[in-house]
């Protein structure tokens, strides 16, 4: 193999890794943000609520579209209008047209609410942990890879510098 692609290979190499490891870090930083609220909304009490209005929103932001389910609606008790601030936690555009599907104008469900801050909504409040535990697991396997790769590399035999391929003598022409 030739020097350069070698050592392009390498950095490519370097590069992967050094990605993974700004994922992982970045899912574990975040992730106690995504966590921690949705943990507390499973306990928040709920209103019966009735859905008058569902779409799918898409915003432009600093890294992208951005889409999220719009459905407002009344409590059952009272004409005030209120619109779901969360569908769950851990959402994103596949989601987003996935609630709006789910909730239909017309639609009755028990909107919860944060006790502290009633304009804080949600209306799943206790969705599945599986798509946060396996970010999170793909998160600490990024981070734990170097490691994985620096213990394994150690205890690999050293490979055999390329042999350099001689040039093969010329035949030697004879002279009648």
């Amino acid at each position: 193999m030739p020097a350069i692609l070698r050592d392009g290979l390498a950095w490519a190499g370097a590069f992967a890794l050094l990605a993974g490891i700004v994922f992982g870090l970045f899912v574990v930083v975040a992730m106690p943000f995504e966590l921690v609220p949705k943990h507390a909304a499973e306990s928040w009490p709920a209103r019966p609520w009735r859905i008058t209005e569902s779409y799918v929103d898409a915003e432009r932001g600093s890294r992208g579209r951005y889409y999220r389910p719009v459905i407002c609606g009344v409590y059952a008790d009272s004409p005030q209008r209120v619109c779901a601030t969360r569908i769950r936690f851990g959402e994103g555009r596949r989601q987003a047209e996935e609630a709006v599907a789910r909730y239909p104008e017309g639609r009755e469900v028990l909107l919860y609410f944060d006790p502290d801050d009633p304009r804080t909504t949600v209306i799943e409040a206790r969705s599945p942990w599986t798509e946060m535990l396996t970010l999170l697991a793909l998160a600490l396997a990024f981070l734990m890879l170097p490691l994985l790769l620096w213990r394994f590399r150690r205890q690999a035999p050293p490979l055999a510098p390329p042999a350099r391929l001689r040039p093969e003598p010329k035949p030697e022409h004879r002279r009648r």
